[in-house]
């Protein structure tokens, strides 16, 4: 609703942003009818949410997670008809492994002309560990066919914005120290790789946090990456990155170091 009122205040800048939104899980109620990749459940979903944005459509669709609950064909031909009534104009898919990523291709090419196309897959990746293990091959197969792949957690729950150089100065209010994952630290290869990258990124003069998401955008396959932000100058940081032209020599250099 923050989006929203900002949206009904500013209406000539609508074309100039992109909405994406999700489907799944459930937000207003807690019967099956609120939850999963139910016809019901997405077309009474992308109705609610737009009632809260204040504005007639989405730019971009995302199931959150696969249903093996629901057919496919019942999920995807509900969308099929919220784009024939414009109120969502791109699909896309999220935690999806590659099998996953694949079925779905191959139901919309086996029954075109659809209008709905799998144009995006919104998976974790960061440059030191990857893609999940589950989910190995998604980017590879978004470089090969022209899907844009979408990365969450790009700096690795704030691993990759070197708050966590100094493992002495961690405590509360640190995601991995909150979510009690810092075990992550005691990976000697990957801790050594991460000081690598944080004087690589000084020898530059940009934060880590820039460094990695200008490399990370000019991956194959790679799409918009959405690290998060706790406050307005980490917003504006990771918005640098798309300013950055890293030459060839550095973007060896990264290479080199996470390889």
């Amino acid at each position: 609703r923050v989006i929203g009122h900002w949206l009904v205040n500013n209406p000539d800048k609508r074309r100039d942003i992109i909405v994406a939104s999700k489907v799944w899980g459930g937000m207003d109620g807690l019967t099956p009818n609120h939850w999963g990749l139910s016809r019901a459940n997405i077309i009474d979903s992308v109705h609610a949410c737009l009632e809260r944005l204040g504005t007639d459509y989405m730019d971009i669709l995302y199931f959150h997670r696969p249903d093996p609950t629901i057919p496919l064909e019942e999920s995807l031909l509900a969308v099929e008809d919220l784009i024939k009534e414009d109120t969502v104009r791109y699909f896309g898919i999220s935690n999806a492994d590659l099998a996953t990523v694949k079925e779905y291709d191959k139901f919309i090419a086996e029954n075109s002309p659809m209008r709905t196309k799998l144009c995006a897959v919104q998976n974790r990746f960061d440059i030191l560990r990857g893609e999940n293990a589950v989910d190995a091959g998604v980017l590879d197969y978004a470089a090969q066919t022209g899907l844009s792949f979408v990365a969450w957690s790009p700096l690795g729950q704030g691993l990759l914005t070197g708050r966590y150089n100094d493992p002495n100065k961690v405590g509360a209010g640190d995601r991995l120290f909150d979510e009690k994952n810092m075990s992550t630290l005691d990976n000697k290869q990957l801790f050594e790789k991460l000081n690598r990258l944080s004087e690589l990124a000084a020898s530059i003069g940009v934060e880590l946090t820039v460094l990695v998401l200008a490399y990370m955008t000019k991956l194959p396959g790679m799409g918009p990456v959405i690290p998060a932000a706790s406050n307005i100058k980490q917003l504006e940081v990771n918005a640098s990155a798309a300013t950055l032209e890293l030459t060839d020599d550095q973007i060896k250099a990264i290479e080199e170091i996470i390889k």
